[in-house]
């Protein structure tokens, strides 16, 4: 999935997202679409989430906070 926008003062934002970045994996489970992260993100209630990210080539991996 790649990020299309981050609102400033979102977890997102907090969490250092950037427009562009390639979100592959949450919590370790691929994420094809939006679907698929809104799925993840539920399950994982009022837990952080761990995002594997491409930014560029460069892959990392970033916590971020439920809304």
């Amino acid at each position: 999935m790649v990020v299309t926008d981050v609102s400033a003062g979102t977890p997102a934002a907090d969490a250092g997202l950037q427009r562009d970045d390639v979100i592959e994996e949450i919590n370790h489970h691929p994420a094809m679409n939006v679907a698929d992260y809104e799925r993840i993100v539920r399950e994982a209630g009022k837990q952080e989430v761990v995002l594997l990210l491409n930014r560029g080539g460069q892959t990392s991996f970033v916590l971020a906070e439920p809304e």
